[in-house]
């Protein structure tokens, strides 16, 4: 009974070891302290950015890219990131960034490629960037398996409906 206690002990203590060289070879992130300097904090803002157009240069360069679009996608890149600049430089403003101010600008930067990626997206379908939140014209047809809309309560409709039924 006792030769299943063996391996298994072997396995945790491989396991655990295991676990503690793998958390020593993984890279740590510097720690941050709030409140924190605003030239601290806008040189980590810059550098998220930075690592985020990174990215996207290196799928660039994995393609192939003219140079004049990728000029337009690093346009659209700042053009994206125009507003988690402009977050940092008011988190900044004040002389010091607390833990709030510095998740808003975090949450606007990872928004920032997700922006590229939509104007992107619409350029390929050959829409306009402003068009995309455009509602149907008036003129516009109906599907045709589309149901006609049932009259609410409150209508004129609904109204008339009942008092047919009624007479």
């Amino acid at each position: 009974m006792r030769t299943w206690k063996a391996p298994l002990l072997a396995a945790l203590f491989a396991l655990a070891w295991t676990g503690d060289a793998a958390a020593a070879r993984r890279a740590k992130a510097p720690t941050v302290s709030f409140p924190m300097k605003p030239e601290e904090y806008r040189k980590l803002s810059e550098a998220r950015l930075a690592r985020i157009l990174a990215v996207i240069d290196k799928k660039l360069d994995r393609g192939t890219v003219s140079p004049e679009r990728r000029k337009a996608i690093h346009a659209m890149f700042d053009d994206a990131a125009k507003e988690t600049r402009a977050e940092a430089a008011r988190a900044t403003a004040d002389g010091s960034v607390t833990e709030a101010e510095a998740n808003k600008v975090k949450a606007l930067a990872l928004q920032v490629r997700v922006g590229v990626r939509e104007r992107m997206a619409a350029e390929r379908k050959g829409k306009k960037w402003e068009a995309k939140s455009k509602a149907p014209s008036k003129d516009a047809k109906p599907a045709k398996d589309a149901k006609p809309a049932k009259p609410t309560k409150d209508s004129k409709e609904a109204k008339d409906a009942k008092a047919a039924k009624q007479a």
